[in-house]
């Protein structure tokens, strides 16, 4: 097994999401006070238009009665992954980091000005679901004849957040992209993420599921609004 390692263009950053991150209704109005460290912030992100990933891609076969996955050497055991999976035989799992400036940023500004480092919070937030996006991205260009399952990642649903020891071990993301992994199971730099996408050809053709559609928490302070037709 082989891990690749990537650099991804993102998308521009998006204040809407930016604002949904730090709790802000987009459609709110930003009071004054708040819209100095806002703007600032954005300024400060403004430069952060590509972000790194590695990925393995490994058999996968799901469990849904047992209730577990197995992925290649791992075996984990998650009754919701297993449903999500189901349909697959292959997926990705994948760790992608918007790298350490922006923890650097926002440690600078958390003395002086708590509201941008706020902001720089979210905006790092934005960042880091950009790069996942991407990465979905370049999995369907690479396969045309695939199709993507919702991202899954430890600590999600039921799947316990251990699972990261298993990513870790079999990504290496220390060595591929900087990114450690602590005795609490935090990644460092914080805005990195580690998942699993399930890859499959049978099916209707649609875009990745939105884990907000499928998630019960409906007074989620975070939740995406659906898109509208």
């Amino acid at each position: 097994m082989t891990v690749q390692t990537l650099t991804l263009p993102l998308r521009p950053i998006d204040p809407r999401e930016v604002l949904r991150y730090a709790g802000v209704s987009p459609r709110a109005e930003i009071p004054p006070e708040t819209r100095e460290p806002f703007e600032a912030a954005m300024r400060q992100m403004k430069g952060t238009d590509s972000g790194r990933a590695c990925f393995l891609t490994l058999p996968c076969t799901p469990d849904t009665e047992k209730g577990t996955v197995a992925l290649g050497p791992i075996l984990w055991h998650s009754r919701q992954l297993s449903r999500v999976l189901q349909n697959c035989d292959t997926a990705a799992i994948f760790c992608a980091t918007a790298g350490m400036e922006v923890d650097r940023m926002i440690r600078r500004h958390q003395a002086i000005s708590p509201t941008r480092a706020l902001f720089l919070h979210a905006a790092g937030a934005e960042r880091v679901e950009a790069l996942c996006d991407a990465f979905e991205q370049y999995l369907l260009e690479k396969d045309p004849s695939r199709h993507l399952t919702m991202r899954f990642s430890p600590g999600y649903g039921d799947l316990k957040l251990e699972a990261q020891r298993d990513i870790f071990r079999l990504l290496n993301p220390e060595k591929h992209l900087g990114v450690s992994l602590t005795d609490t199971l935090l990644m460092v730099p914080s805005k990195s993420v580690t998942a699993v996408i399930g890859l499959y050809r049978t099916g209707p053709a649609c875009a990745p599921s939105a884990p907000c559609d499928t998630c019960a928490q409906r007074d989620c302070l975070f939740r995406k609004e659906p898109a509208s037709t």
